[in-house]
């Protein structure tokens, strides 16, 4: 199917906005890789001097790292399969 000129436009302008958030994803990652390794950090400290309010404090923000990443990893794959697909439809 021959698409119009304003439907590729569409598409490409599409297909810029999902490579932009693709980018943004991949630099959230990269922090949060960072972020998630200060934790074990903190957790490993916290668990050598004794301090349970610490430990507790450093699992607690490691699972919300987890937490985050795991919503990014999905929201990536989403945006890959669109990607996909307007790629496609581009030829």
């Amino acid at each position: 199917v021959k698409l119009s000129y304003d439907e590729r436009k569409q598409l490409q302008r599409n297909k810029q906005k999902l490579e932009r958030r693709i980018t943004q994803l991949e630099a959230q990652t990269a922090q949060e890789e960072a972020d998630l390794a200060t934790q074990e950090e903190a957790i490993a400290a916290a668990y050598a001097s004794g301090d349970e309010a610490a430990q507790q404090k450093a699992l607690s923000a490691k699972e919300a790292i987890t937490k985050r990443q795991e919503i990014a990893l999905a929201e990536w794959e989403q945006i890959e399969r669109e990607l996909t697909e307007i790629k496609r439809q581009l030829g």
